[in-house]
């Protein structure tokens, strides 16, 4: 098998609004466990995928049962898929020029079995304290799209600016000619003339 993939189920103690934290601490902790264990430099995609020169190597989503008494979740569940080598006859046409994997062809032996454990301890890390959002400095630092023009798309609205930041809640701050807006959640992808 080509990739790592993993579900963690938690329990969060956290309002259900405030959920994109478990997404953005996973994120850094996978971004940390592959430069650790490779030497690969990674950046982070706004919200959840991690880049290697430009191309998407890991995704990770976050989905719970909410309970609409208290706000929170009674249970969330993190799924992560990080692509270790490529598929034995490469990516897929359509997505080809956007995924890539860790490594080129073959992973050094373990090397799955020690990413797998890094990613959890170093998730758990940030996750006992979540609130404290101690990972959010590595996340602003390792975002791959502050300072550049994007167009953030949200339904079917398409808004068009550079974002000039993460904020503490993992909000991707645009700045457009009407003024900064604040995006929870969305895509944003780099407008095609720039890199």
């Amino acid at each position: 098998d080509n990739g790592l993939y993993l579900s963690l189920i938690l329990r969060p103690k956290i309002p259900a609004s405030e959920s994109v934290s478990i997404t953005v601490a996973c994120a850094v902790a996978v971004l940390e466990a592959i430069e650790a264990l490779t030497n690969i430099k990674c950046s982070i995609k706004w919200v959840n995928d991690i880049f290697i020169n430009d191309k998407k190597a890991c995704g990770i989503l976050t989905e719970g049962a909410l309970n609409v008494e208290t706000g929170c979740f009674d249970y969330a569940i993190l799924g992560i898929g990080i692509n270790v080598t490529p598929p034995k006859n490469g990516f897929a046409p359509e997505i080809e020029n956007i995924a890539t994997s860790i490594y080129e062809s073959k992973a050094p032996n373990g090397l799955k079995s020690a990413l797998c454990a890094l990613v959890v301890d170093r998730f758990l890390h940030y996750y006992k304290s979540i609130e404290n959002k101690s990972y959010i400095a590595s996340y602003r630092a390792h975002s791959n799209l502050i300072g550049k023009s994007v167009e953030v798309y949200r339904g079917n609205e398409v808004i068009n600016g550079v974002v000039s930041d993460i904020d503490d809640n993992a909000r991707l701050i645009l700045k457009t000619e009407q003024g900064e807006i604040a995006f929870g959640s969305g895509e944003a992808r780099v407008r095609k003339n720039e890199h």
